[in-house]
């Protein structure tokens, strides 16, 4: 039994050298195991979809440009441009923000006085009743204004502006149509229609835009046209355009007409503290009744004021006070169409004398 133990442990002492190589063996493997790890073939993964970043809109500060954008329509090429006096920066002005036009009043049915160029700028002076138009300082205008229409301008400081009345629109003149190849001319904007070739000369009212007429004569410097006019408006059956606002045809060899002389000068007294008055909105003629065929006794300039004593029977003519040294009688009448008034409710109708 003794030599079994001993045999029994020499079998037992490499079996366990053996078994302990084993295991050191295992653990060299596991930790090879662990520090090489087995190369994994990457598969093909859709991109990560990660939102756009907000990026927050590019500030553009506003531009005054107007809401329109249009060309104004009473703008034509080779209009003449109206002279005016330049903004002044810190003071009430408008800047044209594209070509339109200056009217004499604050509407499309008023004349043209000329164009407004973009980039133009002016002294602003008003503003309508309604907010659609600005009255701007225009000098060579009868009054010394002009009207812009707000759709085409940039203002600038007119918060402050007065608010100044419409004047009266001037009746339209009825023009006398040519034959086909008789001298002509059509208007190409809405023009006066005078009594003599230049713009200190009383107007008998306007030309619509479009209206052609015969054309009889050309001013002495060919600047004005003299055409047929209804004679049941203007008594001589004739008045002056500016040959400027119009197309003229077949005129070559229209005859000059001499320039006639401006009726004299009147400067009625000023009227008294609430009294009727009117006010000449241009150049105004005087007569000695209601009436374009009654004789004229003189004119007034732009800005003028008389004290109104009565009214005609259809309401189109005041009766004014005048110097005796203009009229015996000490009265004229102007037309409604050229004045405004004030306190003239309770004004009289006058009888209408007889044509002299």
């Amino acid at each position: 039994m003794e030599t079994n133990a001993i045999n029994n442990l020499k079998m037992t002492k490499p079996r366990k050298i053996y078994l302990t190589i084993i295991a050191l063996l295992l653990i060299t493997s596991l930790v090879a195991c662990g520090s090489t790890p087995t190369p994994v073939t990457p598969t093909s993964l859709p991109p990560t979809s990660v939102p756009p970043t907000p990026v927050p809109p590019t500030l553009v500060p506003p531009t005054s440009v107007p809401a329109t954008s249009a060309p104004d329509p009473a703008y034509f090429p080779d209009e003449p441009v109206a002279v005016v006096p330049a903004g002044v920066p810190g003071q009430p002005m408008v800047e044209a923000a594209i070509n339109t036009v200056i009217y004499s009043g604050p509407g499309r049915n008023y004349v043209v006085y000329g164009a407004f160029l973009g980039g133009v700028t002016a002294t602003a002076v008003g503003v309508s009743t309604d907010g659609q138009w600005y009255a701007i300082s225009v000098p060579v205008a009868p009054g010394g204004n002009g009207w812009v229409s707000a759709a085409f301008v940039l203002p600038t400081n007119v918060s402050g502006l007065p608010v100044l009345a419409s004047p009266p629109i001037p009746p339209t003149v009825d023009m006398v149509p040519p034959q086909q190849g008789d001298p002509q001319a059509t208007a190409l904007a809405q023009i006066f229609v005078r009594s003599g070739p230049s713009n200190n000369f009383p107007a008998f009212g306007i030309a619509q835009v479009g209206r052609t007429a015969l054309v009889i004569g050309k001013s002495e410097d060919g600047a004005w046209l003299v055409v047929r006019a209804d004679p049941n408006v203007v008594g001589a059956g004739f008045a002056w355009v500016e040959k400027a606002f119009t197309m003229p045809s077949n005129i070559d060899t229209v005859p000059v007409i001499a320039t006639p002389e401006l009726p004299p000068p009147v400067q009625p007294a000023p009227p008294p503290a609430g009294a009727p008055a009117a006010t000449a909105i241009d150049f105004v003629n005087l007569r000695s009744g209601p009436g374009t065929n009654y004789k004229i006794l003189g004119m007034v300039a732009p800005g003028t004021a008389g004290e109104v004593v009565g009214k005609s029977q259809d309401g189109l003519w005041w009766q004014v006070k005048v110097p005796t040294s203009f009229a015996s009688t000490g009265v004229a009448w102007v037309s409604a169409a050229w004045v405004t008034t004030t306190n003239t409710a309770n004004v009289p109708v006058v009888t209408a004398p007889p044509p002299v």
